[in-house]
């Protein structure tokens, strides 16, 4: 049976960030691994109730890809997502206040819950820039 595309790119990135096992947010709409350490790191979160909760939170509404959003903003934070042995799964890029970049999309998709990701980022510290 085949499935929708949008379907297969929502049903990717779940599949893909089951694996993750810490997430490290930096600053600005890119995350360079072989520059890491000149990147601002806002945190490294590794705590296994943190990251389940970051897998809800990272939910999109599939109709969003349908439409084929691509905001013309670099983007607020990257969460550049590891599994075990620190090997880096993929980067996504949050778009305040409910937006969500991965580049396999080729599209910029609405969170499910619009409040889920900032949440979770400022229970670690974050503050959303004014809009």
């Amino acid at each position: 049976m085949l499935r929708h595309p949008v379907c297969m790119a929502t049903a990717d990135l779940a599949e893909l960030i089951a694996s993750v096992t810490s997430v490290r947010v930096v600053s600005g709409p890119t995350f360079e691994e072989r520059h890491r350490s000149g990147q601002y790191t806002l945190f490294i979160e590794s705590a296994a109730d943190a990251i389940r909760d970051l897998r809800v939170a990272l939910q999109i509404d599939p109709d969003s890809l349908a439409e084929q959003y691509s905001l013309m903003t670099p983007g607020d934070v990257t969460m550049a997502l590891f599994a075990e042995g620190h090997s880096l799964v993929t980067t996504l890029t949050y778009i305040h206040p409910a937006y969500l970049r991965w580049a396999p999309w080729g599209a910029d998709a609405l969170l499910a819950d619009p409040s889920g990701l900032p949440g979770w980022l400022s229970a670690r510290g974050w503050e959303p820039p004014p809009r």
